[in-house]
């Protein structure tokens, strides 16, 4: 199977407001940090990847998140951080995913990271081979689920109490900067944007594709 990573017409919309941000440089950041947040098309709707972490993790135990770490010395950019995380983790191969560009930034007080999300785009549901250690399960979401489930709760975050988007999904409660980031895609896209590209495409049976173009 050839992977395909170009971005459906459709998608142009979303993506020209995604590039209009600012990528922090990594020397300017105490911890950076990326995640891939990647979209396929569903049954009737796009689907987001969220995974929830083992209990036992030093940082970030049990919590809902896109797959994602620290930067590394060895990777030559941001995003290619996030699609090394994101392969690592659950092993999407990073030739399966076309980026549609990054998210605002978030700062994350209590561990001083400063995580930026990329959103990318997988024409297929890769195989998912998630690595224990880093992920306990892994969960597609339709992004009209986030949508119904979402609220806003106040809470303290670094010191400053201020209402916090969450939603709260029957695989688990997703807040924090994975909320924060996930709340600004859905701001940025428009339920009308979305069903345009489903009709683009196509629905899907949500398949998958196998994780190794060689074994097709």
């Amino acid at each position: 199977m050839a992977y395909t990573n170009t971005l459906p017409p459709a998608l142009e919309p979303l993506a020209e407001r995604l590039r209009a941000h600012t990528i922090p440089a990594v020397a300017d950041c105490e911890r950076p940090a990326a995640v891939l947040v990647p979209v396929v098309p569903g049954a009737d709707d796009v689907d987001v990847l969220l995974i929830r972490r083992p209990d036992d993790l030093h940082e970030h135990a049990g919590q809902m998140a896109c797959p994602g770490g620290s930067w590394d010395a060895t990777d030559p950019t941001l995003w290619a951080t996030a699609l090394r995380e994101a392969e690592e983790e659950v092993g999407i191969p990073p030739g399966a995913v076309a980026c549609v560009g990054p998210l605002p930034a978030v700062y994350i007080p209590r561990t001083r990271f400063t995580l930026v999300p990329f959103v990318g785009w997988l024409a297929r549901r890769p195989v998912l081979r998630p690595e224990p250690r880093e992920v306990a399960a892994a969960f597609w979401v339709p992004l009209g689920a986030l949508r119904r489930t979402r609220r806003t709760v106040v809470r303290v975050r670094g010191g400053v109490t201020g209402p916090f988007p969450e939603f709260e999904l029957a695989e688990g409660r997703v807040w924090g900067a994975t909320a924060i980031f996930l709340d600004t895609l859905l701001a940025l896209w428009p339920p009308a944007e979305v069903d345009r590209l489903m009709g683009e495409i196509g629905r899907t049976d949500g398949g998958a594709f196998r994780g190794d173009p060689a074994q097709d």
